[in-house]
């Protein structure tokens, strides 16, 4: 069946059961105009550790509100068009900064000739996370996602 980008479980997540499963936090946010979130946290994991991935993950009391609440605020930041269209306009601007990574025009980090790109190219929800993940497209974003998800699933014994 694949990867569902929305995916709703019985377990209510909370940041220690991320840490559990291998999630390094690198920062928490003010989560002030985020609705109806009750945390948010950036952060990174990889199975290899010299190839890690950023994650920033927002969690909220259920997964009806995570759905009803915090899809809409993702897709603001999700994209780079999105990102772009969006900037001046956001509705919650907590983790603007971890949001634009500078790539060249071929994928590298920094260096000559680089330029802004959204760091999240999508988001999953799973459970009451949702769950912006590093890529440079949706499909890599997601996949990433994906590898998050099943070591979560794994550590409570889903």
């Amino acid at each position: 069946m694949g990867f569902q980008k929305v995916t709703a479980t019985d377990h209510v997540y909370t940041i220690d059961d991320m840490l559990a499963a291998g999630f390094r936090k690198s920062g928490q946010y003010d989560i002030e105009g985020l609705p109806e979130a009750t945390g948010a946290w950036y952060g990174f994991w990889g199975p290899d550790p010299y190839n890690r991935k950023e994650y920033e993950v927002r969690f909220y009391a259920s997964h009806q509100d995570a759905v009803d609440r915090g899809a809409a605020l993702a897709d603001e930041v999700t994209g780079t068009d999105t990102l772009r269209a969006n900037k001046d306009s956001l509705t919650w601007e907590g983790g603007k900064r971890e949001w634009w990574i500078r790539t060249s025009v071929i994928g590298i980090q920094g260096g000559a000739g680089a330029q802004n790109t959204a760091r999240y190219a999508d988001f999953a929800i799973f459970g009451n996370i949702v769950m912006l993940c590093e890529g440079q497209d949706s499909s890599v974003s997601l996949e990433v996602c994906e590898g998050l998800v099943n070591l979560l699933r794994e550590s409570v014994g889903e």
